[in-house]
């Protein structure tokens, strides 16, 4: 009976530990997501964390997601620093806008958004 036992974990072995992707709510994830979450009623909830708990994590991986509940917004860690991940998307918008102006019109400009950055980091 052992010897039966331990033939079908080593059968079952490679299959169980093959799988490169995990599906929540659907039984074929995207081949491109490593997690792949749906619902219709549900969404997904990150790590809440105060701004000292964040900032005290003692490792922290670049494009590491927690919502901080002091500044009620997501953080993302780039790093070297935190940012407001709303923050990183308008000043990249910003920038694009930006520098789609000054190549079609040839003019040099500034556009200044100083409310943005206050207190987010």
């Amino acid at each position: 009976m052992k010897q039966l036992l331990t033939a079908c974990m080593l059968l079952l072995a490679p299959t169980l530990f093959a799988q490169n992707n995990i599906a929540i709510g659907n039984n074929a994830p995207d081949s491109s997501a490593r997690l792949d979450v749906q619902s219709s009623t549900q969404g997904l909830l990150i790590p809440r964390l105060t701004s000292a708990q964040r900032n005290a994590m003692p490792k922290k991986a670049v494009g590491l997601l927690v919502y901080d509940t002091d500044k009620q917004t997501v953080m993302m860690y780039n790093g070297s620093s935190w940012s407001a991940l709303l923050l990183e998307t308008l000043l990249l918008c910003h920038q694009l806008i930006v520098s789609h102006l000054l190549h079609s019109s040839g003019r040099a400009m500034a556009v200044v958004y100083p409310s943005l950055a206050t207190g987010l980091q």
